[in-house]
């Protein structure tokens, strides 16, 4: 009997070891989710954003991906977001990596746990999963831009109240999973799960007590126009600062998390790396002059 478990033993072990051996030669990566790095202050931005009618003039006439090479410190890449491995933007990034040798990649999204080849961090993670597999099978360290979702919460519950707060981060995730057919056959339990773990997340419990209370808070916040909030459309979710309290909510968001990746970009010139940041193209088009200005200032 010990015999056969030695002998067990001896053939898992000597399949894992094979199996790692495997991943590793195919380029395979594994790591847990990215956590953002604190940083020692978050300042206001030393220059405004562009407006969503100068950003919405722009976008149309840029190239993809959009590159900002900033006193041979930072490049930043803004993609036309993208989960396609094909996708001519990545052919684009591997070889700016390639050329800029940077020291440190910084990417958009907090990303989460994986086990793949370069395609699959493609497909689950777009153009930031291509950046991180290219950092991490060359040795380069890697980060993620975002705040804390808990010091992103924060900032909105301050500007926004806590129920405000709270449906938007809600509403967020929810017509992201419906849409992707990410809900299951039990919609209502799956939303009612939802509302818990947003507000759990988002350190708001008892926000709401259950789905009926944010039925009736749905009611008397103007946004029955929208019809019932399960068939919520995508774009009642986007940044737009002149619309209903929504969209001006998700202006915020993107707002704060620019302020926070153009302070990332900052502290990491500051600390003498050389950076390469991945990220959407509109908060490259909307940031631009604030990146701009925080590297010149801190490259010096």
């Amino acid at each position: 009997m010990l015999r056969r478990k030695l002998l067990l033993a001896t053939v898992t072990s000597t399949a894992v070891a094979l199996l790692a051996i495997a991943l590793w030669t195919e380029g395979a990566c594994y790591w847990t989710p990215l956590t953002p790095e604190p940083l020692p202050e978050v300042p206001a931005l030393p220059a405004a954003l562009r407006t969503g009618s100068e950003h919405d003039a722009l976008y149309p006439t840029v190239p993809r991906p959009y590159a900002l090479e900033l006193h041979d410190r930072a490049l930043v890449l803004g993609f036309e977001h993208t989960q396609d491995p094909s996708d001519p933007q990545l052919e684009v990034l591997r070889s700016r990596f390639a050329a800029w040798s940077p020291t440190l990649v910084l990417v958009e999204g907090r990303l989460g746990w994986c086990l793949g080849g370069p395609d699959a961090l493609t497909e689950r993670f777009g153009e930031s999963g291509t950046a991180v597999g290219l950092a991490w099978r060359s040795g380069v360290r890697f980060a993620t831009l975002e705040p804390s979702f808990e010091a992103e919460a924060a900032d909105t519950a301050e500007a926004f109240g806590a129920e405000r707060s709270l449906a938007f981060y809600f509403l967020r995730v929810f017509v992201g999973d419906r849409d992707g057919e990410g809900l299951g056959s039990d919609r209502y339990a799956a939303a009612l799960g939802l509302l818990r773990k947003r507000a759990s997340r988002t350190g708001l419990d008892g926000t709401f007590a259950d789905l009926a209370a944010f039925d009736a808070f749905w009611s008397a916040n103007g946004l029955t126009k929208h019809g019932d909030w399960r068939e919520l459309p995508a774009e009642a979710l986007w940044r737009d600062g002149a619309g209903t309290w929504l969209q001006r909510v998700a202006e915020h968001v993107n707002a704060f998390r620019d302020r926070h990746a153009v302070a990332r970009v900052a502290h990491a010139v500051r600390g003498g790396e050389r950076v390469l940041v991945v990220q959407g193209l509109s908060h490259t088009i909307l940031a631009e002059a604030a990146l701009r200005v925080a590297v010149a200032t801190t490259a010096r």
